[in-house]
């Protein structure tokens, strides 16, 4: 053998050791990261549910143990949209099938998915990367996917998504959505060898991993649009003749299905929510500060205000009311301008770019959602940080980058403190109140949320401090007057007139929290009745002064959800039924049943009817009720069907008594 050709052999197979060490460092230190950051968010674990939690549970508590298959189907099946997030409301019964479940189980299984997460962000990051960075070597790309991922993976911000339960509908959708674009690159990457292999595996990937994204949460439907970015920048052109056909059914198909149902449904931007302190144009208008306040956390990270509530962050009238609105969309606007140019001569910035904003899309937007939520940052921020990882290409000279290489180690370990310390709050509900109030006391959320922990711990004194505050700052929310009421009862130690709140229901800004006060204090007040409570201990609100609130809040144009106004309905014909008032409770369930076709209103008629000794009136609602016993109806009502086979077996006992010589 030529010494040259052994000498080239040697080379190749010093090369080969070299590249397979440095292929173990990275999988190690990705290990690594994946332990340490399991280590920061597991702080985070413990503590008790919080906001929309319950709420979107709720189907939960009232079945109560899950233990059939029908109890699974009215619990997947129990969003009030269509389609719902079956895919994310089965994936809880995998840790209990309990009411109350296990707190500590449902956020472990939120971990496990967002380290999964993490090691498909390092995986979508090399598969790109070969791509928009084609002029650095395997290992350059290899440590620059790492620190794209390692950021994602313990940037503070991603504690609301691990220790918020009901994000496992963020992680969930995600995992699909990268497991796609995962599935599509490598599908892409062969259409011009084997052009119907490749088609066959992007269908797979759009057609099964976009529906059950979206299954999870409706973000899901952004995989089309993240396969159209990586189409324009790491697939430019396509030799196969048929490709153009496929991405215009695939890809463009279903986004220009959803915005026009989006531009019918709302009315381009002159909407009105009804339930909302903005219109769409207005939501418009303030996503603009809101993703300059995003840019903000993500690239500046704090220890404090990373909180959950943002229900007080100023709505943007117009670009000029507030004045940083115009600067924020000038901000925004230079981004998007910056990475067009760069799109060419920078790839990987100018991709990072478009990610990020492709990735608000959905949340920041005309939907009318709530304004703001830190985890809507949960896949987006991969964009900035993979644009970081292309300004960090650029630097020249080995010292320079091993400094980088340094500061790099620096930033994630200072970051999985910060992590560790955010995450440390949502174990321990007081200290978490109490910080998220201190953070944004003007918050409605922070301050009853605070107040609720100091009249738990019974600092009613304290409670009644902050609520005096807020009532003189937010003197429209019934809410904040329900809770004065309830801890001046404990503090004066005598009732409340709750009469005086009926002029405020009338004209309250619309919000939940006192419709679920209302309620307690119904439940409570149906309980105690006329006893007198002893000494120490409030006495509640009567039903007579609960129902004049609830007819009043039928008469403010805020409070218009259906079902809202349907349950607050259905309370009063319960009241009514209690006073002996047939015709005010067969009113007002006529009322609730127009809000709302529930089975249960006209069934409760029916049993009023026959009560009365009236069994012809009382068939005709039985069959209203029968009618409205939907599918859907059935798995949210179990019970229903065999109360409408008693009643109905009672009815045919009546006629036949009355058929009787």
């Amino acid at each position: 053998m030529p010494p040259a050709s052994l000498h080239q052999q040697v080379r190749r197979l010093h090369a080969s050791n070299s590249s397979l060490r440095q292929q173990l460092l990275v999988a190690s230190i990705l290990l690594f990261l994946l332990l340490a950051a399991a280590w920061s968010f597991s702080a985070g674990l413990g503590g008790r549910m919080i906001f929309d939690d319950e709420p979107n549970l709720h189907t939960w508590s009232s079945l109560g143990d899950i233990r059939t298959w029908r109890d699974v189907l009215a619990f997947i099946t129990s969003s009030t949209f269509f389609p719902g997030r079956p895919l994310s409301m089965l994936s809880f019964l995998i840790d209990d099938q309990s009411w109350q479940p296990d707190i500590v189980a449902l956020k472990r299984t939120n971990l496990a998915l967002h380290l999964l997460n993490a090691c498909l962000v390092f995986w979508v990051g090399l598969k790109l990367l070969r791509y928009l960075l084609p002029a650095r070597s395997v290992h350059a790309q290899a440590w620059l996917a790492l620190f794209a991922a390692a950021l994602w993976t313990v940037h503070p911000l991603q504690v609301s998504n691990v220790s918020y339960v009901i994000q496992r509908m963020n992680l969930l959708s995600t995992m699909l959505e990268l497991t796609g674009l995962l599935l599509y690159l490598h599908g892409r990457e062969q259409l011009a060898a084997r052009p119907w292999r490749a088609a066959l595996l992007c269908s797979v990937a759009i057609g099964l991993f976009m529906p059950l994204a979206i299954l999870a949460k409706e973000n899901g439907l952004l995989l089309c649009a993240f396969a159209l970015l990586v189409e324009a920048f790491c697939f430019p052109r396509a030799s196969w003749r048929w490709w153009p056909a496929w991405k215009l059914l695939f890809l463009w198909g279903p986004l220009l299905l959803f915005l026009a149902y989006v531009l019918v449904t709302y009315r381009g931007f002159t909407v009105v929510y009804p339930t909302r302190n903005f219109n769409s144009w207005e939501r418009l208008l303030t996503q603009g500060p809101i993703l300059v306040d995003y840019l903000d956390k993500l690239l500046l990270p704090r220890l404090r205000g990373a909180g959950l509530y943002y229900d007080n962050f100023p709505v943007s009238r117009s670009l000029l009311t507030p004045p940083w609105t115009l600067f924020a969309w000038l901000l925004l606007g230079s981004m998007l301008a910056l990475g067009w140019r760069l799109r060419q001569r920078l790839p990987l910035f100018a991709f990072g770019i478009f990610f990020f904003f492709i990735g608000h899309l959905m949340e920041s937007t005309l939907l009318p959602l709530e304004l703001y939520f830190e985890h809507r940052n949960y896949l987006p921020q991969l964009g900035l940080w993979l644009a970081l990882a292309a300004l960090l290409s650029l630097v020249r000279g080995q010292r320079l980058r091993r400094l980088l290489a340094a500061s790099a180690v620096v930033l994630i370990l200072i970051l999985l403190w910060m992590t560790r310390h955010n995450a440390t709050l949502w174990s321990q509900s007081g200290l978490q109140a109490a910080v998220w109030y201190h953070d944004n006391p003007g918050s409605l959320r922070t301050t009853l949320s605070y107040a609720n922990s100091l009249v738990k711990k019974r600092h009613f004194e304290e409670a009644g401090v902050v609520l005096d505050r807020a009532r003189l700052e937010l003197p429209d929310y019934l809410i904040v007057a329900l809770a004065q009421k309830y801890v001046r009862c404990y503090l004066q130690d005598q009732p409340a007139d709750f009469t005086e709140l009926v002029p405020l229901a009338r004209r309250a800004r619309y919000e939940t929290a006192s419709l679920e006060m209302l309620e307690l204090l119904w439940r409570v007040g149906r309980k105690v009745g006329d006893q007198k409570m002893p000494p120490g201990i409030c006495q509640p609100a009567t039903l007579n002064e609960i129902a004049a609130i609830y007819q009043a809040l039928l008469e403010n144009p805020s409070f218009t959800p259906a079902r809202m106004r349907a349950s607050l309905n259905a309370n009063l014909a319960a009241w009514s039924a209690e006073r002996r008032d047939l015709d005010a409770a067969m009113h007002y369930y006529d009322r609730a049943f127009a809000s709302e076709a529930n089975p249960l209103y006209p069934f409760e008629q029916a049993m009023l009817l026959l009560s009365a000794g009236l069994p012809e009136e009382s068939a005709a609602y039985a069959e209203r009720a029968h009618a409205s016993l939907t599918l859907r109806m059935r798995l949210a009502y179990p019970a229903m069907e065999a109360n409408l086979k008693r009643l109905d077996r009672a009815l045919q006992h009546h006629r036949q008594r009355e058929s009787a010589p």
